[in-house]
């Protein structure tokens, strides 16, 4: 099933609690709202053509509420909101099973260089 698909039976930004994400995107990142969702659209694209998971095409990559301990998901999301929040990068690691969503990650929060993530 496409993102599109999904898109024309339910939106994802009013069912899903994805304003800390997007919160958090345009702050760390610098994205102002008005390029926020075709930037956070790119991504999703990208990230389907990795692996079609269904919380990739519902945008639960920017769920920040961890209900449980969980390793990859969310492009790295999780981790940023750390360092967001005054963790030292240097001191954060994360992981993901699938190498591409760590690039698409970076791609996403647009910090490549300046953070020193372990990823």
């Amino acid at each position: 099933m496409s993102s599109k698909s999904i898109q024309n039976e339910e939106d994802p930004f009013e069912i899903y609690d994805l304003d800390s994400g997007l919160k958090l995107l345009r702050e760390y990142s610098g994205i102002s709202n008005e390029d926020v969702k075709s930037h956070v659209d790119l991504i999703q694209t990208k990230a389907l053509q990795v692996r079609p998971y269904p919380c990739i095409s519902r945008y639960r990559f920017l769920d920040l509420i961890m209900k449980y301990g969980c390793v990859s998901r969310s492009l790295g999301a999780k981790i940023r909101q750390l360092v967001h929040d005054g963790a030292p990068s240097v001191n954060t690691y994360g992981s993901d099973l699938w190498g591409d969503f760590l690039s698409i990650g970076y791609e996403l929060f647009k910090d490549k260089t300046g953070y020193k993530l372990h990823l």
